[in-house]
């Protein structure tokens, strides 16, 4: 979108999204940083964040990386207490992390249930307790964003 209005609706709004290395995630981790937002990714694996965006202009300065992953509790609280420090609020959640195994529902095993229900579900949950205790704490406009999809 070259659209001004657009440009200055995120503005240095601080926005969280998880899963914002590939697929949907990076295209709207791509759209909010042309907005001119703040955004930090979470990911399961900073090397492959690192790789991953290591050409991106806005890279430690619009864009912040950590590691995290959504399923380990205590690990997604210490990340959170970490952006707040950081940045003193978050306006925007993208709940976006996800496990797809590509097969029909039928044939998955139960570890593969396991793991989905874990990340796709709990793991989002998790994220959105923890952020939205601390948009409860601010004064503003504040969204949370849930993307859940399975093929």
């Amino acid at each position: 979108m070259n659209n001004f209005y657009f440009k200055k609706m995120l503005d240095k709004k601080v926005c969280v999204i998880s899963g914002g290395r590939t697929g949907i995630g990076r295209a709207i981790t791509n759209e909010f940083l042309n907005q001119g937002a703040y955004l930090v990714v979470l990911g399961r694996d900073l090397n492959k964040m690192k790789g991953s965006f290591k050409d991106n202009k806005y890279l430690n300065k619009k864009l912040f990386l950590f590691e995290s992953d959504i399923k380990d509790y205590k690990r997604l609280k210490a990340v959170v207490n970490e952006i707040v420090e950081r940045f003193d609020r978050i306006d925007i959640l993208v709940n976006n992390a996800a496990v797809n195994f590509m097969i029909p529902a039928e044939k998955m095993l139960q570890n593969m249930i396991d793991l989905s229900v874990d990340t796709n579900l709990r793991g989002h949950i998790y994220l959105t307790t923890l952020v939205g205790n601390v948009m409860k704490q601010q004064r503003g406009i504040k969204r949370i964003i849930n993307i859940s999809a399975y093929s």
